[in-house]
C-alpha cells in the first residue's frame, strides 16, 4: 500500500490501493438516434479503500481487442464511482472517445485490465463468432443481452460479479450514471379478500414477485386500511424470484355494516404500479342499500327507472355501485343517497319530473350506462365494484301493467321479501314511500273540498289511519300564508271526516295549508295538503298577447307572476273553449306557444325562458281568455280586442299595469313591437312618489269593471297594517287589509265592494290606513278619499 495526499483549502489524506477488483458497473453504448458524443462507462470500487487506477487499461472488442484508454494517476474512492464519457455527457470524471460496438449481429465486449493482469469483462450479444474470452472462459460462453437504444447495461447490484454475464447484467430503461444501480422489480397483489370463519373475519393478501430477481425485505412495505383507517403498515418479508407470500390479518368479529378494505404495496423501485393495490369489500348483516322499486314496462310517454332505498342511518356515495342483469348488462351511476332516503336512476332522468308531479328531483340521477330492462323473466343484482352483492330481484313480465312500477312491500326487513304492483294514482312512487307499504303508524290527511259562504271558509277534511297500528289522536293545524289560523286536537279511531269553519281571509291570494301531526307518525309526506284562496287580487295575470304575428312567426301569450306562491303547481288558461294546464313556475314571466318549434324560435329571437308549449290558436278578431288556478280560483277573464293595438300586424298588446284588472283602458299597443319575458314597454306604476299614499285611478267605476290601486309607503319593512273603508256617516263598509306586510312599499287592489261583496253606491268614501312598525313600534296613520263613479 502506498499513501497519497492532496493539499488545498482543506487537507485530505488518501490511502490508496494500487490493485483491487474494480468492476465495470454500467455501460451506455447505444444512444437513441443521437450523434456521437453520448456514450459512457461507469466503474465501481466495491472495496473499503480508495484505489489508484494508474496503469490500468480500458479495452473494447468487436472482432478483436483494441485499447481505448490507459489510466494515469486516477483515484476511485471506496464504494465510489468513476464515470468516463464522451464530450456530450455531463458530470464525467474523464472525457474521451469511446465508440463502443453496438452489438446487433455478434458478441461485442469491454474490459478493464490492471497492471497485475486482473480483468473485469462484460460481453454482450451473441453468437460469439470471434471467440472473445471472458474472465474465466476462453472463449466466453455467457453473454449479456444487446440492449435497446437509449438503455444501458447495468449490474443487478453494484459490484456483484459471478463471472456470468447472462445473470449479472440487465437492461436498464433508466440509466443511472454515478448512482446506485437498481433492478426494476414488479410486485403484484394477486389476491386480497375477506375470509369469514365462524363469524370471525380475516383479511388475506397474496403478494407475488413477478421479477426474475429476489426482493429483499426492506425494498417494499404493505399498507392495509379498513374504511379508510390504517390497520397494518410493515415491511414485506423477502420474496424469492417468481414466488409469492401470504399475509393474513385477523379482524375478529365485525359489527353489522359495509366494510371496504384496501391493500397497497409501496416501493420506490417498482416500475409496474397498476398491480400494486387491490380493494375488497364485505357486507356484514343486512344491506344498508336495497332495490326498492322498478318501472320496467314503460310506454312511449314514460321511461324505465330503478329506485334504491338507504335504510341505514349513514349517507353513502354510490359511485362504485352497479346494477347487473342476468345477461351481464350493466347500469352504472353516481350520486349520494342520504339516510332513510331514495335515489332514482334512469336513462331519461330529465323527463321524470314531468311524469311524476310529487317526485323530488334532488333524488334523481341520470345513469352513466344503461341496459334495457326486460319485460319478462329478468334478474337484477345491486353490487359494488368489488362484486359484493347488496340486493337482488327476479321478476316475471305479467306482474305489472304498462307504466305501473313494481314496489317492495317492506324495505326494512329481509324476511319473506314480497313485491307487488304500485297502487299509486300515478302508477309509481319514485322518491316517495312505496304505496303498498303499511308503516307501523301512518296518518293520512286528505282535503275533500272547501267552500266559501258568508265570509267563511268551510273545509271538509278526512283523516285516515293507514298504518299497521292505529293512532287515536292528532293535532290539526290550518295556516293562511304560513300564519297559524287554527289549531285543534282531534280524536278518532280508524278514520275521521271533519268539517272545519274559519273566517275567510281578505284582499289577497292565500296559500291554505292543512297539517295533521302526531309524534309517532312514521310517514309525514301524506300529512300535509294545500289549497288556495283568492280575494280581490291578481297574483298572476295575462300580461302580453301576440295574436297577429308577422308571417312565419308564432303566436304567444305571456303570463306574469305578481307574487311568489309556494306549493302551487299549476295554472289553467282557457282560450274560448280550449283549456291549457300550465305549470306554475317561480320565474316572473312565462311565455306560452303552440309547438316546440315555436319555442325554439322564441328562444333564438328573444333569448327567453321558460317557455311552455300547447297554446291553441289565437283569433285575430279577439277571443275570450280566462286565467285561474286549478283549485277553482278565477283570477281574471276578459275578451281581448284587435282595436287595442289598432289591428297592427307583428305588434303585441301589452297590459299597462299588471296590478289592475283587464279592461280596454289597461291594454294598449306595444311601443317596441313586443317585449316577451320582460317588463312591458307601456308599463306604468302607481307607486306614490311625492307623498306616502296614492289612490289611482280616482274616481273609478266598479260598475264598469274597474279597480283602483291603493299605493303607500311605510317607514319600516315589516309592519302590522289595517286598511278600512268608511262612508261619510262614519260607518265601516269594508276592511281591506289586516295583516303583516313585509315591504315598505305596497300596492293593494280595491274593487269597490263592501264587506258583503256588493258594490258601494256612487259617492265619496274615506280610506283610513293604520300601521304599527315592527322594529320601533311607531304608529302610522294615513287617510284619503275614494270616489266611486257610476
Amino acid at each position: 500500500m502506498k499513501g497519497k495526499f492532496m493539499i488545498g483549502v482543506n487537507l485530505f489524506f488518501y490511502f490508496v490501493l494500487s490493485a483491487q477488483n474494480i468492476k465495470i458497473n454500467e455501460v451506455f453504448y447505444d444512444p437513441v438516434g443521437a450523434d456521437s458524443g453520448y456514450e459512457w462507462i461507469e466503474l465501481y470500487n466495491p472495496n473499503e479503500q480508495n484505489v489508484n487506477l494508474e496503469g490500468w487499461v480500458l479495452q473494447k472488442a468487436g472482432s478483436d481487442w483494441s485499447t481505448v484508454y490507459i489510466f494515469g494517476t486516477t483515484i476511485i474512492p471506496a464504494f465510489g464511482y468513476l464515470l468516463l464519457g464522451e464530450n456530450m455527457v455531463s458530470n464525467c470524471d474523464i472525457y474521451l472517445d469511446l465508440a463502443f460496438q453496438n452489438g446487433g449481429s455478434s458478441t461485442d465486449a469491454i474490459r478493464i485490465i490492471s497492471p497485475e493482469n486482473y480483468t473485469d469483462t462484460i460481453l454482450y450479444d451473441e453468437p460469439n463468432d470471434n471467440n472473445l474470452p471472458s474472465d474465466i472462459n476462453d472463449p466466453a460462453i455467457y453473454f449479456a443481452i444487446d440492449v435497446s437504444s437509449g438503455c444501458s447495461l447495468a449490474r443487478y447490484h453494484d459490484g456483484e460479479d459471478t463471472d456470468n454475464c447472462e445473470i449479472d447484467w440487465f437492461e436498464a430503461a433508466n440509466p443511472t450514471p454515478k448512482e446506485e444501480n437498481y433492478f426494476p422489480i414488479d410486485l403484484a397483489i394477486t389476491t386480497f379478500e375477506f375470509v369469514e370463519t365462524a363469524d370471525n373475519y380475516t383479511l388475506s393478501t397474496v403478494i407475488y414477485n413477478l421479477s426474475t430477481q429476489p426482493v429483499d425485505n426492506y425494498v417494499a412495505n404493505l399498507q392495509i386500511t379498513l374504511n379508510n383507517n390504517e390497520l397494518y403498515n410493515n415491511f414485506i418479508p423477502s420474496i424469492a424470484a417468481e414466488d409469492s407470500i401470504k399475509i393474513v390479518l385477523e379482524l375478529g368479529e365485525l359489527d353489522s355494516g359495509y366494510y371496504v378494505a384496501e391493500s397497497v404495496v409501496n416501493s420506490l423501485i417498482d416500475n409496474e404500479l397498476e398491480n400494486n393495490s387491490m380493494t375488497a369489500s364485505v357486507l356484514v348483516g343486512i344491506a344498508p342499500i336495497i332495490i326498492n322499486e322498478i318501472l320496467y314496462k314503460d310506454s312511449e310517454y314514460t321511461c324505465e327507472w330503478i329506485e334504491l332505498f338507504n335504510r341505514s342511518e349513514c349517507a353513502y356515495y354510490v359511485d362504485n355501485f352497479v346494477i347487473k342483469d342476468r345477461s351481464g348488462g350493466e347500469i352504472t351511476f353516481s350520486g349520494k343517497i342520504y339516510p332513510q332516503s331514495y335515489l332514482v336512476i334512469s336513462q331519461q332522468s330529465e323527463i321524470l319530473n314531468t311524469i311524476y308531479p310529487k317526485i323530488n328531483p334532488e333524488m334523481v340521477v341520470k345513469a352513466i350506462d344503461w341496459t334495457s330492462l326486460n319485460n319478462s323473466n329478468e334478474s337484477l343484482y345491486l353490487m359494488d365494484e368489488y362484486n359484493t352483492i347488496f340486493d337482488s330481484i327476479s321478476y316475471l313480465g305479467p306482474e305489472t301493467e304498462i307504466d305501473v312500477s313494481l314496489e317492495r312491500k317492506n324495505p326494512f326487513s329481509d324476511e319473506n321479501i314480497q313485491w307487488s304492483s304500485s297502487i299509486s294514482e300515478f302508477g309509481a312512487t319514485p322518491t316517495l314511500v312505496n304505496s303498498i307499504l303499511p308503516l307501523e303508524y301512518d296518518l293520512r290527511l286528505d282535503l275533500q273540498e272547501w267552500d266559501f259562504s258568508s265570509n267563511q271558509l268551510i273545509h271538509n277534511l278526512k283523516i285516515t289511519n293507514q298504518g299497521l297500528f292505529d293512532l287515536n289522536e292528532g293535532i290539526l293545524k290550518i295556516f293562511y300564508n304560513d300564519e297559524l289560523e287554527l289549531e285543534e286536537e282531534l280524536f278518532f279511531t280508524d278514520s275521521l271526516n271533519v268539517e272545519i269553519i274559519t273566517e275567510a281571509p281578505y284582499n289577497g291570494y292565500y296559500t291554505l295549508k292543512y297539517e295533521i301531526l302526531n309524534s309517532k307518525d312514521l310517514n309525514i309526506s301524506n300529512n300535509v295538503q294545500y289549497s288556495f284562496y283568492n280575494d280581490n287580487t291578481l297574483p298572476f295575470v295575462i300580461n302580453e298577447i301576440m295574436y297577429n304575428p308577422f308571417d312565419e312567426e308564432p303566436e304567444w301569450i305571456e303570463i306574469k307572476s305578481n307574487q311568489e306562491i309556494e306549493n302551487l303547481d299549476y295554472l289553467q288558461l282557457v282560450i274560448d273553449e280550449d283549456t291549457l294546464v300550465v305549470p306554475y313556475l317561480k320565474e316572473e314571466y312565462l311565455v306560452l306557444v303552440n309547438s316546440f318549434e315555436d319555442s325554439l324560435f322564441m328562444q333564438e329571437k328573444y333569448a327567453i325562458e321558460p317557455i311552455v308549449c300547447g297554446l291553441s290558436s289565437l283569433s285575430n278578431n279577439g277571443e275570450y281568455l280566462e286565467l285561474s288556478d286549478v283549485f277553482g280560483n278565477n283570477v281574471e277573464n276578459f275578451n281581448y280586442l284587435p282595436e287595442w293595438n289598432f289591428n297592427s300586424k307583428g305588434v303585441s298588446i301589452e297590459r299597462i299595469n299588471p296590478l289592475i284588472s283587464s279592461n280596454e283602458r289597461n291594454w294598449t299597443s306595444s311601443v317596441q313591437q313586443s317585449t316577451p319575458g320582460r317588463e312591458n314597454s307601456v308599463y306604468t306604476s302607481y307607486e306614490p312618489k311625492t307623498k306616502k299614499l296614492a289612490i289611482s285611478p280616482n274616481p273609478f267605476s266598479p260598475y264598469q269593471n274597474e279597480n283602483t290601486i291603493i299605493a303607500f309607503k311605510l317607514p319600516d319593512t315589516i309592519s302590522r297594517c289595517t286598511i278600512r273603508i268608511y262612508d261619510l256617516d262614519g260607518r265601516l263598509r269594508r276592511k281591506l287589509v289586516d295583516q303583516e306586510l313585509y315591504a315598505s312599499s305596497n300596492e293593494i287592489i280595491y274593487d269597490g265592494k263592501d264587506a258583503e261583496g256588493k258594490y258601494l253606491l256612487p259617492g265619496i268614501y274615506v280610506m283610513l290606513l293604520e300601521a304599527v312598525t315592527h322594529n320601533s313600534g311607531k304608529i302610522v296613520r294615513l287617510q284619503d278619499t275614494i270616489v266611486i263613479a257610476k
